[in-house]
């Protein structure tokens, strides 16, 4: 993370090892990096140098919101020029994820005032999210805030709306054969079924819970084949009531479906067989998957960007490493609650 890391925050991409400063930076890739060093630190004490890049990240998230509109941007170039006027529903999720977890688990007092302000900002523009996955990234970071810090009615209304919505999400997109929130898969899959799961289990919605569980026992089933996991692919995204081809396959779904299984788990449901496919996704990283090949290099702290049919990707990139990171982290902390 440190080699992507500069004043201006986290870079997107690398070529091979090293920064591709020709895709400059993104809202998604600072705060996927916010919320890993805050759990992080929730872990260990920070380095200095872990300390400073935290501060790049949190500076991102404040610059990309305009407090205008209410609303944050995403995509920057190396030059610090924004691209868009306003970032997609996953992104501005994924932001609001990550001032949930800085409230929850500040490395630092300040970085909780900072954050909760920026959250009370864009809170009413949340009401407008339309999509599964925005309403499930919003849902687990809630999840985190609301377990970590006094009663808060605004974020818990939020937290019902959001619940109630993707349980009729579900009611409305689930057959028989195809046991899933929507007409068909993408990325980060396993967040969606995760998110039903823990706000099922806490606002004692059965329905929405069993829908999650239904639905992760759906995707563990379509990307399990008894010997490996293998994450649905890329290609051919969003074909209705089908599967994606096996490849690409990317970090970013393994670290899903570990925190799904992990959620699935903690709800009560079958929590050894949970925590056991939570390892079986988390080998997939070191090597035990389609190609044999392992996707990390821990001693440099990095990750591939994926697998290809023939060959691993060579590049190592902020998603991926974050992915990793973030998935490891999830096992360590479940490790230390043994």
């Amino acid at each position: 993370m440190l080699a992507l890391t500069d004043d201006t925050g986290l870079a997107q991409h690398a070529r091979h090892h090293f920064v591709d400063r020709s895709h400059g930076y993104c809202l998604d890739d600072n705060a996927r990096a916010v919320t890993v060093m805050c759990r992080l630190a929730h872990l260990r004490t920070l380095s200095a140098a872990e300390q400073h890049a935290l501060a790049a990240y949190a500076a991102f998230l404040d610059h990309a919101f305009d407090r205008q509109a209410r609303y944050f941007r995403n995509f920057m170039t190396y030059d610090r020029r924004w691209l868009d006027e306003e970032a997609a529903e996953d992104a501005c999720a994924r932001a609001v994820h990550a001032l949930c977890v800085m409230i929850a688990m500040p490395p630092q007092d300040w970085m909780r005032v900072w954050g909760r302000d920026l959250f009370e900002a864009v809170l009413p523009r949340l009401h407008e999210l339309a999509s599964p996955r925005s309403w499930s990234l919003v849902l687990t970071g809630l999840d985190i805030l609301l377990r970590n810090s006094s009663p808060w009615r605004q974020a818990e209304q939020l937290r019902e709306q959001l619940a109630h919505a993707l349980l009729q999400r579900w009611r409305d997109a689930v057959q028989p054969a195809w046991p899933w929130f929507e007409d068909g898969l993408a990325y980060d899959n396993g967040r969606v079924a995760e998110a039903a799961i823990t706000a099922g289990t806490v606002l004692g919605m059965a329905d929405l819970r069993e829908a999650g569980l239904s639905a992760l026992q759906a995707l563990w089933d379509w990307q399990y084949d008894g010997q490996v996991f293998h994450p649905v692919g890329t290609h051919n995204f969003g074909r209705r009531h089908q599967l994606p081809c096996r490849f690409d396959q990317q970090p970013i779904e393994a670290h899903a479906m570990v925190d799904g299984c992990l959620a699935a788990a903690s709800s009560g449901a079958d929590t050894a067989l949970w925590r056991e496919r939570a390892d079986i996704a988390m080998a997939w990283f070191f090597g035990r998957n389609d190609l044999g090949r392992a996707l990390v290099e821990p001693e440099k702290g990095l990750c591939h960007d994926g697998l290809h049919e023939d060959r691993m990707n060579a590049n190592a990139g902020a998603e991926s490493t974050l992915a990793y990171i973030g998935a490891f982290l999830s096992m360590a902390s479940l490790e230390r609650q043994r």
